[in-house]
């Protein structure tokens, strides 16, 4: 019969190895938590060295939504840390009545268990929601056997994260509604408001002024050719996107965005809370800081940050402290990197990570709110402006109308 060798977590917390003789992988899974083990490494012994065994078609992997993600990780450490072992604690989670994504998630990490997979491995399989980032904290917290801690300290910073992202979202929903709003007034102005009005005046006979001349011009162009101009607009939009979307002028278009007066400061800030949150997450959950550093690298969506921060493994790789690092980057300012020196000193990076995250969240939430004070009246101002104009122009010409067929 063939022999499996694992390592696992016993339950007062101690790692074991051994082998375990099954006809297969899933009875080698079953005969170990029969023994209240939990195994975290299973693999066969007459295996050669670089194989695998291969593991049923999933079928496609199944993108969670983030706060499915954050549901299932607070979840699963609440169990966790009542004392269940892993693959009871998923069956549980598993007996709900909806046929939602995360079910089907649940089971198949479940199938994956069975057949013998890490509990990363089978997150990984299961679902690309679960990034480098989540599977490597869930094999630290195997092998440590701090697996509870580790995803009830994860569910806390993923809804960190989703929190940052809500303050940007919240804070740009007003702007972006006047915005909308007041196009869509403009629109109406220059399709419906000014054509009658310009029958009015042909009808009349009575001469327009320079600037009621020139929207009705504007109104009859865009009437007359709008398709045109809607498909110019398309096509340049689809040039630009594909030009943006390149990987040669991508970094130069992210490097761009971090000098866009408002934007700028915000996207810069933001990208230094989710470095500080997230370094402060791995290295407190037993990550090695130039592991911690790679996945920091690899998750960042803006390629120019990201070259950056490959440069910042580079001289971490090569013995420069994190501090010094960073501070040659340019990308955070010098009192930070200060601070980060002193927890590099003490020992105590992830608590002064920690620490410094939460001072850059404050800052970022009242820089977000004043740039939102700022925009909004920007906005109503110009909004104000041009449906002003455009309402005056209208008013004045029917008031010259009237008067001259009076005078008539």
């Amino acid at each position: 019969m063939p022999q499996f060798y694992y390592e696992a977590i016993q339950p007062d917390g101690s790692k074991v190895k051994g082998t375990a003789e099954a006809s297969n992988r899933g009875e080698a899974m079953q005969s170990l938590n029969a023994q209240g083990l939990q195994p975290f490494v299973l693999k066969d012994s007459q295996a050669k060295p670089g194989t695998s065994t291969p593991t049923s078609d999933n079928g496609g992997q199944i993108r969670l939504r983030n706060r499915d993600v954050i549901e299932f990780t607070e979840e699963l450490g609440d169990l966790l840390h009542a004392g269940l072992q892993l693959e009871p604690a998923l069956g549980a989670m598993a007996e709900r009545d909806d046929q939602s994504a995360l079910k089907r998630v649940i089971d198949r990490s479940v199938e994956s268990l069975r057949e013998g997979l890490s509990f990363s491995e089978a997150l990984s399989k299961a679902s690309p929601s679960f990034g480098p980032m989540y599977c490597s904290l869930a094999q630290a917290g195997e092998v440590s056997g701090s697996l509870p801690k580790i995803l009830r300290r994860q569910g806390e910073h993923l809804k960190v994260i989703q929190e940052l992202r809500s303050k940007v979202v919240t804070s740009l929903t007003y702007p972006a509604f006047l915005l909308i709003s007041g196009i869509a007034l403009c629109i109406l102005f220059m399709t419906y408001l000014i054509p009658r009005l310009a029958e009015m005046l042909d009808r009349s006979g009575a001469k327009l002024p320079p600037l009621a001349s020139a929207l009705i011009a504007i109104s009859n162009f865009i009437r007359e050719d709008g398709l045109l101009v809607l498909g110019i607009l398309a096509v340049v939009g689809v040039v630009g996107w594909r030009l943006l979307s390149s990987k040669a002028f991508r970094p130069h278009w992210d490097r761009i965005q971090l000098k866009l007066p408002f934007v700028g400061p915000l996207l810069t800030i933001y990208f230094q809370v989710r470095f500080l949150e997230t370094m402060a997450n791995l290295l407190q959950n037993g990550i090695p800081l130039l592991r911690a550093l790679e996945l920091v690298q690899n998750s960042s969506q803006n390629l120019f940050i990201r070259e950056k921060l490959a440069k910042t493994v580079d001289q971490v790789t090569d013995g420069m402290s994190l501090s010094r690092s960073l501070q040659q980057s340019e990308s955070f300012p010098r009192q930070l990197t200060d601070m980060l020196r002193i927890g590099e000193q003490s020992g105590q990076l992830g608590e002064k990570l920690s620490r410094i995250a939460e001072k850059y969240d404050r800052e970022f939430s009242q820089r977000i709110a004043n740039i939102s004070a700022l925009i909004q009246p920007v906005i109503i101002l110009m909004m104000a402006v041009l449906v002003g104009t455009m309402a005056y122009v209208m008013i004045s010409v029917i008031y010259d109308t009237v008067s001259t067929l009076r005078s008539r």
